[in-house]
Formats: C-alpha cells, sequence, structure tokens
C-alpha cells in the first residue's frame, strides 16, 4: 500500500464525560460497530524508529493482523496529521506474535534489525455515525488488569475539521462536557507508561 496522509481530530474525555457521550450518541445516532484492538507496539532493541519519532504497531482485530507504520506527525489544536502505511498480514490471529514480526520486513525494507515488543495497549471501541461524521469513542487500557491506567477520546478522520470542532463544541455545551482537545498520540501515551514504569528515557536521545 503507497503511503497515504492520516488526517485525526483527537477530543480527549474524562471518564464521566464519556459515559454521557456514550449514552447520547446511543441515541441520538447511527451505531455502526463494537472494535476491541490489542495495539502491540514495536521497535529496534536501539529504539531507532522511537528515536525518528516514528512509530510500528501490529493490530490485532477481529482476527485479522494489521501492521502500520506512521511518521512525520503533526498536531494543530487537536488535529493530528501523518503519515501512514497500512497492510494486512497473510496470517490471523491467534500467532504468536514473535512468528509475526517475521512478516514485518517484506512489508517496511527499512526494518533490518530484529524486532521487540515493547508492549501493548487494549482498545475498546465504538463507532457511531452522527451529524455525516464517523465518530470513533475510545476506551484504552494500558496494560493487562483491571487496575492498568486507562483513558478515554473521541476520535474523528475528516479533512473539515473546525466543522466537526463546531458541532462538538456545541453538542458539548449543551451537555456540561469540557472540550479537551488532545495533545498526544495512544502511542506518545502508552510510551509515558512505559518510562515512568522503566524509571528510564527508552528512546529518547
Amino acid at each position: 500500500m503507497a503511503e497515504k496522509k492520516e488526517m485525526e481530530l483527537k477530543i480527549r474525555l474524562e471518564e464521566r464525560s464519556y459515559l454521557d457521550l456514550q449514552n447520547y450518541l446511543e441515541k441520538h445516532s447511527r451505531h455502526l460497530v463494537n472494535l476491541v484492538q490489542t495495539n502491540y507496539y514495536l521497535d529496534t532493541v536501539d529504539y531507532d524508529f522511537l528515536k525518528l519519532k516514528q512509530m510500528i504497531r501490529v493490530r490485532e482485530q477481529d482476527g485479522d493482523l494489521i501492521l502500520t507504520h506512521k511518521s512525520r506527525v503533526e498536531l494543530e489544536a487537536g488535529y493530528f496529521k501523518s503519515m501512514e502505511r497500512e497492510y494486512l498480514l497473510p496470517v490471523r490471529a491467534p500467532i504468536q506474535l514473535q512468528d509475526v514480526i517475521g512478516y514485518i520486513p517484506d512489508y517496511l525494507p527499512e526494518v533490518s534489525k530484529n524486532l521487540i515488543c515493547l508492549g501493548f495497549i487494549k482498545n475498546y471501541r465504538q463507532v457511531f455515525l452522527w451529524e455525516n461524521f464517523t465518530l470513533e469513542l475510545d476506551c484504552s487500557r494500558y496494560g493487562d488488569s483491571d487496575d492498568s491506567p486507562r483513558d478515554w477520546e473521541l476520535e474523528c478522520e475528516t479533512e473539515n475539521p473546525q466543522m466537526l470542532r463546531e458541532k462538538l463544541s456545541e453538542l458539548f455545551e449543551k451537555m456540561g462536557i469540557a472540550l479537551l482537545e488532545q495533545t498526544e498520540t495512544k502511542f506518545q501515551r502508552f510510551m509515558n507508561i512505559v518510562r515512568a514504569q522503566s524509571g528510564k528515557d527508552i528512546g529518547v536521545r
């Protein structure tokens, strides 16, 4: 697949706001699908991709394994732009992650070293069609246990972020929800937790 530009508006939510918004969307939009996604983040043992501010991810979703490479992330007022390459791998879960890693150099020629898994997050996604926008309501858990850190956000791929922001601002004001523009990707939030738990500046020059 050729490299493409991904453009997403991301809104950070508190848990109470997430639940209120979920309840509203279930009543006032078209509920398209629920998804459980496990995102495995990868790098070389020397953190070559982290140092370049790039990300390699394998996402398990409904048995599919999807390889993604992201680079050149730009952010302005919660609107993320990045260059993305994405590939559906020719294997399905369940399969050992190490066996999946063996396919990656076939799709990403710049991967010349053995990859390691930095860890994973579990993302619970609800997708709604609202006001002609496809909204993704996410609850992300950073670890295996029930008391692992988690957060909540609203995402939407769009080329018209200003219109969506205005519509959400009006809705959030009516609902008493603070409109908090996201400042970090899920991967960045994941790495913040990894660094805090390890006490090391992993991947930082």
